[in-house]
């Protein structure tokens, strides 16, 4: 995952978007990783593409297709109703959760 081409736009001034998908947060039991995340430039992962919930300011979640998309556009609430759809938003307010921990 690539996210150069965000950093080189210069449209974050203070902050820096990493691929972490690689390690979990070493003090995360859970073992959970995201993608990627926005991080404050002096605070971003390293290399080691760990993932550091402490510091994260926005979490990035990649999926592909529309199956994955935890929001359904077609119900007026927006709440999924597939199995799938229902577990990616799981996914993501899981991370959530992790990053006020």
């Amino acid at each position: 995952m690539q996210f150069d081409a965000i950093n080189n736009a210069g449209i974050l001034q203070k902050c820096t978007v990493v691929a972490t998908e690689a390690l979990p947060d070493a003090s995360d039991k859970s073992g959970q990783k995201i993608d990627g995340g926005m991080y404050p430039t002096g605070s971003a992962p390293t290399a080691s593409g760990r993932t550091d919930w402490s510091t994260i300011e926005l979490s990035i979640e990649c999926k592909v297709g529309d199956a994955d998309d935890p929001f359904d556009d077609v119900i007026p609430n927006g709440h999924p109703f597939a199995d799938k759809r229902r577990a990616v938003l799981g996914q993501i307010l899981s991370y959530g959760v992790l990053v006020f921990e």
